[in-house]
């Protein structure tokens, strides 16, 4: 098969790569849309993965075109790809119940081959059914919107009746997914970012209050959601919000992240909650799922649509910052 195979940092290459065949409890998915996440960026420049040579990729989508032979899903069933594979054993796994807890997951697209060539084998318990194929495209984001909407429901604005005034710092594709679930629930949500490309994909996808960071004068926002990675943007987030506000934390710098001595001591003084957030955790969401995937416009968020040949290049791009862009997905839909 064709895959885009890292084999070290800035050594990777599209080539033929041993095709994958079922097993128990694995099916073979035929790879319709990938995408390209910033955490894979790192890899192919700076680190390479767990073990070369590997397949990245773990937003993406397909068709399982081998089932797995004890498995319950048929040949053709249209799924979009949950990448975590928690042990179901461990400490954590047993305590929470939440993949991102294991001490000794599987990762499809990091510790497992993925999704950027055209067969991808994955454990059945990890493929989310698609109505049809014609949500095969909204299916490659299911990760990040899985993401998104884990966000919204660890900082419990679901959990109060009636609509809150939120604020989501970082226009990019979590920071979307994070706004996009806020307002299907319901929720008043301003975004905000530095770039005026990523507030009109914010508007594309239905949000009607953006602002640039440096306009940002409002206050009282009952949450508060930060996914830039961004210092400036935590401590902005902190000042803007109302007292007892909850902020939660999706975003990471690559740098130490310092909060002032002011700022922390009026988070205190207002009884503000902090929030963390990793990840994801779709245990009983599965109809929420079906309906955000389905209203999602995620051709809105798609920069690019390129074909695998394509890929090098964007990853150039995209590492020296040479181009504006939202989501990259890789096409695999036309490789037989």
């Amino acid at each position: 098969m064709k895959a885009f195979v890292l084999y070290g940092p800035n050594d990777y290459r599209l080539e033929e790569y041993p095709t994958p065949c079922a097993k128990d409890d694995w099916a073979v998915v035929k790879v319709s849309y990938a995408g390209i996440c910033g955490s894979d960026m790192p890899r192919f420049f700076q680190t390479g993965s767990y073990h070369s040579p590997m397949v990245l990729g773990h937003e993406f989508s397909g068709v399982i075109c081998e089932a797995a032979p004890n498995g319950k899903l048929p040949v053709g069933t249209p799924v979009a790809i949950m990448p975590i594979i928690p042990c179901g054993t461990c400490d954590g796994c047993i305590t929470y119940n939440e993949p991102f807890q294991c001490e000794r997951y599987q990762f499809i697209g990091s510790r497992n081959d993925g999704g950027f060539a055209q067969y991808c084998l994955v454990k059945e318990s990890n493929l989310f059914v698609l109505h049809d194929e014609s949500e095969l495209m909204q299916g490659a984001f299911i990760e990040l919107l899985s993401v998104g909407l884990h966000a919204v429901r660890r900082s419990g604005i679901t959990d109060t009746p009636g609509s809150k005034k939120a604020a989501v710092f970082g226009a990019g594709p979590i920071g979307l997914s994070i706004a996009y679930w806020l307002q299907f629930f319901g929720h008043d949500v301003t975004v905000v970012d530095i770039r005026s490309y990523s507030l009109d994909i914010a508007k594309a996808i239905g949000i009607e209050k953006t602002v640039f960071f440096d306009d940002l004068n409002e206050k009282g926002f009952a949450y508060t959601f930060e996914a830039s990675g961004a210092g400036a943007a935590v401590k902005k987030a902190v000042e803007i919000m109302a007292p007892k506000g909850t902020f939660t934390v999706v975003g990471r710098n690559s740098k130490d992240t310092v909060i002032p001595t002011a700022t922390f001591e009026w988070l205190m003084r207002r009884e503000m909650t902090l929030k963390g957030c990793w990840g994801y955790n779709l245990s009983g969401e599965d109809e929420v799922m079906q309906k955000g995937i389905a209203a999602f416009k995620a051709k809105k968020l798609v920069s690019h649509l390129l074909k695998p040949e394509e890929m090098s290049d964007m990853l150039d791009n995209m590492w020296n910052h040479t181009c504006d862009f939202c989501k990259v997905l890789i096409d695999f839909t036309e490789e037989s």
